[in-house]
Protein backbone atom coordinates (compact mmCIF):
# COMPACT_ATOMS: atom_id res chain seq x y z
CA UNK A 1 0.00 0.00 0.00
CA UNK A 2 1.37 3.41 -0.93
CA UNK A 3 0.24 6.88 0.07
CA UNK A 4 0.30 9.79 -2.36
CA UNK A 5 2.18 12.37 -0.29
CA UNK A 6 1.25 15.20 -2.69
CA UNK A 7 -2.39 15.05 -1.57
CA UNK A 8 -1.70 15.15 2.20
CA UNK A 9 -1.57 19.00 2.54
CA UNK A 10 -4.78 19.45 0.55
CA UNK A 11 -6.53 16.73 2.57
CA UNK A 12 -5.37 18.38 5.82
CA UNK A 13 -6.79 21.76 4.77
CA UNK A 14 -10.13 20.23 3.72
CA UNK A 15 -10.38 18.25 6.96
CA UNK A 16 -9.57 21.32 9.06
CA UNK A 17 -12.18 23.46 7.29
CA UNK A 18 -14.83 20.76 7.65
CA UNK A 19 -14.15 20.23 11.35
CA UNK A 20 -13.92 23.94 12.15
CA UNK A 21 -17.22 25.07 10.55
CA UNK A 22 -19.34 24.69 13.74
CA UNK A 23 -16.66 26.43 15.80
CA UNK A 24 -16.46 29.30 13.29
CA UNK A 25 -20.23 29.84 13.39
CA UNK A 26 -20.20 29.97 17.19
CA UNK A 27 -17.38 32.59 17.15
CA UNK A 28 -19.00 34.88 14.60
CA UNK A 29 -17.24 33.99 11.36
CA UNK A 30 -14.03 32.89 9.78
CA UNK A 31 -11.20 34.81 8.18
CA UNK A 32 -8.86 33.71 5.42
CA UNK A 33 -5.74 35.34 4.11
CA UNK A 34 -2.00 35.08 3.72
CA UNK A 35 1.13 35.38 5.83
CA UNK A 36 4.34 36.85 4.39
CA UNK A 37 7.84 36.83 5.83
CA UNK A 38 11.47 36.22 4.89
CA UNK A 39 11.25 32.95 6.83
CA UNK A 40 7.91 31.63 5.55
CA UNK A 41 4.86 32.37 3.45
CA UNK A 42 1.51 30.67 3.18
CA UNK A 43 -2.17 30.77 3.97
CA UNK A 44 -3.74 31.83 7.23
CA UNK A 45 -7.15 31.15 8.77
CA UNK A 46 -8.49 33.01 11.79
CA UNK A 47 -11.66 32.71 13.83
CA UNK A 48 -12.52 36.31 14.72
CA UNK A 49 -14.66 37.03 17.70
CA UNK A 50 -17.23 39.78 17.98
CA UNK A 51 -15.71 40.50 21.41
CA UNK A 52 -12.29 42.13 20.98
CA UNK A 53 -11.28 40.96 24.46
CA UNK A 54 -11.67 37.29 23.48
CA UNK A 55 -8.67 35.35 22.16
CA UNK A 56 -8.53 34.85 18.40
CA UNK A 57 -7.30 31.42 17.26
CA UNK A 58 -5.23 31.37 14.06
CA UNK A 59 -4.01 28.52 11.87
CA UNK A 60 -1.16 29.04 9.40
CA UNK A 61 -0.13 26.54 6.74
CA UNK A 62 3.21 27.77 5.45
CA UNK A 63 6.13 26.97 3.20
CA UNK A 64 9.16 27.15 5.46
CA UNK A 65 11.67 29.00 3.30
CA UNK A 66 14.69 27.96 5.37
CA UNK A 67 17.64 29.41 3.46
CA UNK A 68 15.96 29.48 0.05
CA UNK A 69 15.65 33.27 -0.13
CA UNK A 70 19.31 33.76 0.76
CA UNK A 71 20.58 30.99 -1.54
CA UNK A 72 21.23 28.44 1.21
CA UNK A 73 18.86 25.82 -0.18
CA UNK A 74 16.76 24.92 -3.19
CA UNK A 75 13.68 23.39 -1.58
CA UNK A 76 11.15 24.65 0.95
CA UNK A 77 9.87 22.74 3.92
CA UNK A 78 6.30 22.85 5.18
CA UNK A 79 4.74 23.59 8.54
CA UNK A 80 1.42 24.04 10.30
CA UNK A 81 1.17 26.50 13.21
CA UNK A 82 -1.74 27.11 15.57
CA UNK A 83 -1.73 30.15 17.88
CA UNK A 84 -4.29 31.70 20.19
CA UNK A 85 -3.82 35.46 20.01
CA UNK A 86 -4.81 37.67 22.96
CA UNK A 87 -5.39 41.38 22.38
CA UNK A 88 -4.53 44.15 24.81
CA UNK A 89 -3.90 47.90 24.79
CA UNK A 90 -6.29 48.72 21.95
CA UNK A 91 -7.13 52.20 20.75
CA UNK A 92 -9.18 53.77 17.93
CA UNK A 93 -8.09 56.38 15.43
CA UNK A 94 -9.46 59.92 15.48
CA UNK A 95 -12.17 59.19 12.91
CA UNK A 96 -13.24 56.10 14.90
CA UNK A 97 -12.81 54.07 11.71
CA UNK A 98 -9.79 51.95 12.65
CA UNK A 99 -9.10 49.94 15.79
CA UNK A 100 -5.45 49.09 16.54
CA UNK A 101 -4.37 46.64 19.23
CA UNK A 102 -1.29 44.85 20.49
CA UNK A 103 -1.42 41.06 20.60
CA UNK A 104 0.53 38.14 21.96
CA UNK A 105 -0.20 34.48 21.33
CA UNK A 106 1.14 31.11 22.41
CA UNK A 107 0.74 28.03 20.25
CA UNK A 108 2.31 25.00 18.63
CA UNK A 109 4.00 24.19 15.33
CA UNK A 110 4.71 20.95 13.48
CA UNK A 111 6.16 20.31 10.06
CA UNK A 112 8.90 18.96 7.86
CA UNK A 113 11.69 21.55 7.58
CA UNK A 114 15.37 22.16 6.89
CA UNK A 115 17.29 23.39 9.91
CA UNK A 116 20.39 25.55 10.04
CA UNK A 117 23.16 24.81 8.97
CA UNK A 118 22.28 21.36 7.59
CA UNK A 119 20.90 20.64 4.13
CA UNK A 120 18.87 17.75 5.52
CA UNK A 121 15.15 17.91 6.15
CA UNK A 122 13.40 16.43 9.16
CA UNK A 123 10.19 16.51 11.19
CA UNK A 124 9.90 19.35 13.71
CA UNK A 125 7.72 19.95 16.78
CA UNK A 126 7.82 23.28 18.59
CA UNK A 127 6.09 25.67 20.94
CA UNK A 128 5.25 28.92 19.16
CA UNK A 129 4.95 32.46 20.42
CA UNK A 130 4.09 35.56 18.44
CA UNK A 131 3.54 39.22 19.23
CA UNK A 132 2.75 42.33 17.26
CA UNK A 133 0.21 44.94 16.22
CA UNK A 134 -3.14 44.27 14.52
CA UNK A 135 -5.44 46.74 12.76
CA UNK A 136 -9.20 46.23 12.35
CA UNK A 137 -11.14 48.44 9.94
CA UNK A 138 -14.77 49.36 10.54
CA UNK A 139 -15.75 49.91 6.88
CA UNK A 140 -14.33 46.69 5.46
CA UNK A 141 -13.46 43.37 7.09
CA UNK A 142 -9.69 43.40 6.51
CA UNK A 143 -7.21 42.74 9.32
CA UNK A 144 -3.58 43.67 8.92
CA UNK A 145 -1.07 42.18 11.34
CA UNK A 146 2.61 43.02 11.67
CA UNK A 147 4.66 41.13 14.22
CA UNK A 148 7.35 38.65 15.14
CA UNK A 149 7.23 34.94 15.96
CA UNK A 150 9.49 32.29 17.44
CA UNK A 151 9.24 28.49 17.33
CA UNK A 152 11.17 26.79 20.13
CA UNK A 153 11.37 23.04 19.78
CA UNK A 154 13.17 20.05 18.38
CA UNK A 155 13.88 18.70 14.93
CA UNK A 156 14.58 15.05 14.22
CA UNK A 157 17.88 14.61 12.40
CA UNK A 158 20.44 12.03 11.43
CA UNK A 159 23.23 11.09 13.80
CA UNK A 160 26.94 11.24 13.01
CA UNK A 161 27.81 9.44 9.82
CA UNK A 162 24.15 9.38 8.81
CA UNK A 163 23.34 6.63 11.29
CA UNK A 164 20.46 6.71 13.72
CA UNK A 165 18.00 9.46 14.56
CA UNK A 166 18.72 12.20 17.07
CA UNK A 167 16.73 15.10 18.50
CA UNK A 168 18.30 18.49 17.90
CA UNK A 169 17.32 21.98 18.97
CA UNK A 170 15.38 23.66 16.13
CA UNK A 171 17.81 26.52 15.45
CA UNK A 172 15.85 28.25 12.67
CA UNK A 173 12.88 28.69 14.97
CA UNK A 174 14.98 30.78 17.35
CA UNK A 175 17.49 32.35 14.93
CA UNK A 176 14.76 33.70 12.63
CA UNK A 177 12.51 35.08 15.38
CA UNK A 178 13.57 38.65 14.56
CA UNK A 179 12.30 38.41 10.95
CA UNK A 180 9.11 40.49 10.76
CA UNK A 181 5.98 38.88 9.37
CA UNK A 182 2.85 40.43 7.92
CA UNK A 183 -0.58 38.83 7.77
CA UNK A 184 -3.51 40.04 5.65
CA UNK A 185 -6.83 38.43 6.56
CA UNK A 186 -10.28 39.03 5.15
CA UNK A 187 -12.99 38.17 7.71
CA UNK A 188 -16.15 36.68 6.21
Amino acid sequence: MSIDTNSIPLAAVILFIALSAPYAQARGGIGAGAVFSMKECGVSMVFPSNDRRAPEPALDIVADLGGVIFGGGKMCGGAVRFTDNFFFGGWTTGDNDTFVALYVGPGAMAGYVRDYPSDRFGPVAAFSMNAGVISFFRRFPLRITVGFGADLGVVFGKGKGGRGTVLKFYKNGAYRAYYPEMRLVYAF
